[in-house]
């Protein structure tokens, strides 16, 4: 059977729209993490430049963030998996040589230093969820792809 031009157009076309509305619902319906962009929020940024400064350290040699789940977040560095909830979250690592003078210890405690600081960033309220300071290196690469938070020239 031949079909004229426009059977064949309109058959094309009743395809696409089919697929696209399938690849919608499925997109739809797929837990997403916090973003799809490789430039972080301004808040994200904000929100770094602000921590990196908090911690003695506001030129950090490495800053990145990834869009994932707070588990996954926390299991990557700290094995933690039980909260209330697993909200998405942006979660930032900053490497330098940071100094923790804000934490609560106990008298004659040493304060805590390291050169890696990470924190949770919640994308619906913009603040901070989760906070560690270490030595660490976590590979950003297992929660999703890693992109660079922009730090200019204080």
């Amino acid at each position: 059977m031949k079909l004229s031009k426009r059977s064949l157009t309109a058959i094309l076309g009743g395809a696409a729209i089919v697929v696209s509305g399938g690849a919608l619902a499925y997109a739809q319906s797929t837990p997403r993490a916090a973003s799809v962009a490789t430039a972080p929020p301004t808040y994200v940024t904000a929100i770094a430049r602000m921590m990196a400064a908090r911690m003695g350290d506001a030129q950090p040699t490495s800053a990145m963030y990834v869009a994932t789940t707070r588990v996954a977040a926390e299991s990557l560095v700290a094995g933690a998996t039980h909260f209330h909830a697993n909200p998405n979250v942006f979660f930032v690592v900053l490497h330098g040589q940071f100094k923790d003078t804000y934490a609560r210890i106990p008298p004659g405690t040493a304060i805590p230093t390291g050169t890696e600081i990470d924190f949770t960033i919640d994308p619906v309220t913009h603040t901070v969820l989760d906070f560690g300071i270490s030595n660490q290196n976590p590979d950003l690469s297992r929660l999703g792809v890693p992109h660079g938070v922009p730090f200019g020239a204080p």
